[in-house]
């Protein structure tokens, strides 16, 4: 888990560190690095610790064709970057100015204005708490059935670290999520750095500035128990946003959303709006795992 205290131990340390310059790469893109039994005042898990510190707070950006995630120092000077994709192994950690940029920076924006308690677990997510094998094979069963093998543009919503992409519900190109944690977003881009949108707002903030404009998808989905932080109000207005199918999982109790604000309260009208979305349209009920899933098709396809 990654917290403020983790990124303020972080500024704190790296200017007390003795950085190396990376000779080999002075003309082409200068830089410094700490590495792990080289650099005094760094053990293996202080790197693991900084990674994670810069894979939570920190936001994308190319070199070149490849994307990374950095993290800007407070006083402007400098940014630091990881090399592993596996936070766990990390053990090097690399800094250098700003304003070295190299290539187009088109890299998604992840920056969100509000904080999540998923923010604290993004780097261990994918790894701890993930969809079950059986959760993933329902998801990807009902939803092929639904759209097909050819790639549909999906809308995601609570997107997370990218679950539909990595069981190939969709390819990057036809993607496009929400999601309110900076952190969770980071790690999708990380593994899918080509989406075609990423709104990193709540869904209720999506709608009420018109993020996805009159785009109309061919479905949209909110796996891993998402639907549970619906709104009645934002199940409501989910017909507007496609002609084919919406596929919604909710939780039976707060403990399968281990990081979620949701109470069972909300748990409940989250439940019984879907339910009246059924009621609306065609479709059907079932478990995947911790989760109901919920498949509602609008009316026009009956």
């Amino acid at each position: 888990m990654i917290t403020h205290e983790d990124l303020t131990w972080w500024i704190e340390l790296a200017p007390t560190l003795d950085w190396t310059f990376a000779t080999r790469y002075a003309e082409g893109a200068p830089h410094e690095y700490v590495v792990s039994g080289r650099t005094a005042g760094m053990t293996k898990p202080d790197y693991v610790r900084a990674a994670s510190v810069i894979r939570t707070f920190g936001q994308p950006a190319k070199f070149y064709k490849s994307t990374n995630i950095y993290l800007t120092s407070p006083d402007g000077q400098h940014k630091w970057w990881g090399m592993d994709r596996a936070v766990e192994n990390s053990t090097i950690i690399n800094r250098c100015r700003p304003w070295h940029e190299y290539g187009a920076q088109n890299a998604p924006r992840t920056a969100s204005e509000v904080t999540t308690d998923y923010d604290a677990v993004a780097t261990e997510w994918d790894a701890l708490h993930s969809a079950t094998q059986e959760e993933r094979d329902v998801y990807v069963s009902v939803i092929r059935d639904l759209l097909g093998e050819r790639p549909r543009r999906i809308l995601d919503i609570g997107c997370g670290t990218g679950l539909s992409l990595d069981i190939g519900l969709s390819d990057a190109v036809h993607f496009t999520g929400a999601d309110p944690s900076r952190a969770m977003l980071n790690e999708l881009v990380l593994k899918h750095p080509h989406t075609a949108a990423l709104h990193p707002m709540r869904f209720e903030t999506a709608l009420e500035r018109h993020a996805f404009d009159g785009t109309k998808f061919d479905a949209v989905i909110a796996l891993g128990g998402s639907g549970s932080c619906l709104s009645p109000a934002e199940t409501r207005a989910l017909p507007a946003l496609t002609n084919g199918p919406i596929v919604l999982t909710h939780a039976s109790s707060p403990d399968a959303l281990p990081a979620s604000e949701t109470d069972a309260t909300q748990l409940r009208q989250s439940a019984a709006a879907a339910e009246q979305l059924l009621r609306q349209s065609a479709g059907h009920q079932l478990q995947a795992g911790r989760f109901t899933l919920t498949v509602s098709m609008p009316t026009a396809r009956r």
